[in-house]
C-alpha cells in the first residue's frame, strides 16, 4: 500500500485493518514522499517496516516483494526476475 492515500487516509491504518481481518498478511509500503513529509501527512511508519521509494523499476519491486515474502530462490522466481531486467 502507499503510505499516503489522500483524503485523510494512510497506508499504515489500511494495513492495520487488513492484518486485523487477515492476521499474518505481509505488508510492503511505497511512497514518493520523504520521511519528514510522510510524518507530517499522518503516514508515519515504524523503523524496520518494508518500504520501497518511488520511482522504482519493476525488478526492484520484484526483489523487494521477494524479500518481504521470504520466498525461496526457485528457478521460477529466478526466471521472472530475469524477464524483468
Amino acid at each position: 500500500t502507499d503510505v499516503i492515500l489522500g483524503r485523510g487516509h494512510n497506508g499504515p491504518a489500511l494495513a492495520d485493518e487488513i492484518q486485523r481481518l487477515r492476521p499474518g498478511v505481509k505488508v510492503l509500503y511505497t511512497s514518493g514522499y520523504t520521511k519528514n513529509e510522510m510524518a507530517t501527512d499522518g503516514g508515519r511508519i515504524d523503523p524496520g517496516v518494508a518500504l520501497i521509494h518511488k520511482p522504482y523499476r519493476k525488478i526492484e519491486l520484484a526483489r523487494k516483494i521477494r524479500a518481504v515474502l521470504g520466498t525461496a530462490s526457485s528457478s521460477a522466481t529466478q526466471d521472472v526476475l530475469r524477464r524483468l531486467r
